[in-house]
């Protein structure tokens, strides 16, 4: 099973984060204005460090409460706007569906995987999918988990930052390193620079 991460990953939605989070900002007092460094920083982490990295002046009840709040924005911004899918999305994933069993986990909720397959067109070839943060899990349990239902020990999860890295280390799994991604420099023992290096570095695994 090749199990994939969104953000940086599959796409880029640091500008439809932006635009929400200071559409949400501009609506309460307490809410300071959030950069774009801030944006990008926050890409792949969980509710709670990336509440406190947005908003590191408020409690985490508050924060936590305003990230929420900026993620249901975030996906109605882009069902207006659209977001960007990295180039070769679309093909690679048709055509890996026909050799794999393929997944999505990220940090973010199901409603956010929801986002991406009505705008990629992609649902039909996964088979499995998991928000983190709807069921108050980690990345890594949720991809334990996602393996043990699909029992598909031997699978691989792709992601673009270091805890992806070590989401898929705790879960007993190999990682491949989307070097394209939010961080290009980890030690990992798989890499591709192009989401269209996937098909040909996986059959050379198998």
């Amino acid at each position: 099973m090749i199990i994939f991460d969104l953000d940086g990953t599959l796409w880029d939605t640091t500008m439809n984060t932006y635009k929400a989070a200071n559409i949400i900002a501009s609506l309460y007092d307490e809410v300071k204005e959030i950069s774009l460094d801030i944006i990008k920083k926050g890409m792949g982490l969980g509710e709670k460090e990336n509440a406190k990295n947005y908003m590191p002046y408020l409690n985490e009840d508050k924060a936590v409460y305003y990230l929420n709040e900026i993620i249901k924005k975030n996906i109605e911004t882009m069902d207006e706007d659209g977001a960007i899918l990295y180039d070769g999305v679309y093909d690679t994933i048709v055509n890996l569906s026909k050799k794999y069993k393929l997944g999505i986990i990220t940090n973010n909720k199901d409603e956010y995987v929801d986002t991406f397959f009505k705008i990629s067109g992609l649902k039909d070839y996964f088979v499995d999918y998991m928000g983190a943060a709807t069921y108050g899990i980690t990345k890594g349990e949720a991809i334990k988990k996602m393996i043990d239902r699909n029992n598909e020990p031997n699978s691989f999860y792709v992601g673009d930052i270091e805890k992806d890295m070590i989401s898929t280390e705790e879960a007993g799994i190999n990682f491949i390193h989307a070097r394209y991604g939010f961080e290009p420099e980890l030690d990992s023992q798989y890499y591709i620079d192009d989401i269209r290096d996937l098909e040909e570095l996986l059959d050379k695994i198998y």
